[in-house]
């Protein structure tokens, strides 16, 4: 074959051959394909403090503090999901029977606000109480917190991106957008929520349950359309 390609091919003509062949190996890659990175969900935090007063020895809330606490909680920015945070005060030593009653009454105090804010508030609402009895005061100081989804937009990818990667482009963008509008608790998407303790013992007996065949059939009424 060599032979029969050297009698049909002049020097000449293996200069070109050679040369062609050297252009082409030396052309210029196509460049690499840009992939847009999906815009990520994120949320809009807002916060804002209020303090309720009780009268000395006293847990309920008094109606023109309940008037108070309600127009505070009316004037807040709509969002899907608050986080409360309540802190209930009371007086006195922190040792003996009498460091106890400041511990409940403090209690107390903080579980009337945190009534008043559920049955004032619509959409899911994280609520955190504690008590603080080394200040001497009389309140339960409140925290709220909303956060609002931003919810990305998905603008028309360019036609070199529709043409190559578009549809995973698109595909991610929309996960986000979805991501954002979904979640119950916007400010999960700026921090998570901190995760407890798994239970052992509670999921041991699960898997136990599934083994010895003692696991609760679904009632019928529930499967029904």
């Amino acid at each position: 074959m060599p032979i029969l390609c050297r009698a049909l091919l002049r020097p000449s003509e293996w200069t070109l051959v050679v040369l062609g062949l050297t252009l082409a190996a030396c052309a210029p890659v196509e460049p690499p394909v840009q992939h847009e990175v999906p815009p990520r969900p994120s949320a809009s935090l807002s916060s804002a403090r209020h303090e309720v007063l009780f009268a000395p020895g006293r847990s309920e809330l008094a109606e023109a503090e309940r008037s108070v606490l309600r127009r505070f909680l009316a004037t807040q920015p709509p969002g899907s999901g608050r986080t409360v945070r309540i802190t209930g005060e009371a007086g006195g030593p922190r040792d003996g029977a009498t460091g106890r009653a400041a511990e409940e009454l403090a209690l107390r105090r903080a579980r009337a606000v945190a009534r008043e804010v559920t049955a004032s508030l619509s959409g899911p609402i994280r609520v955190s109480i504690e008590t603080r009895t080394d200040s001497g005061g009389r309140a339960a100081l409140l925290t709220l917190e909303t956060a609002t989804a931003d919810v990305p937009g998905c603008p028309q990818p360019t036609a070199f991106l529709a043409s190559s990667v578009g549809a995973d482009w698109r595909l991610g963008c929309s996960t986000a957008s979805n991501l954002a509008a979904m979640a119950a608790f916007p400010a999960d998407l700026v921090t998570p929520a901190a995760m407890g303790t798994a239970d052992g013992t509670r999921e041991a007996e699960a898997v136990v349950r599934h083994r010895t065949d003692r696991v609760k059939a679904l009632s019928q009424d529930r499967l029904q359309p």
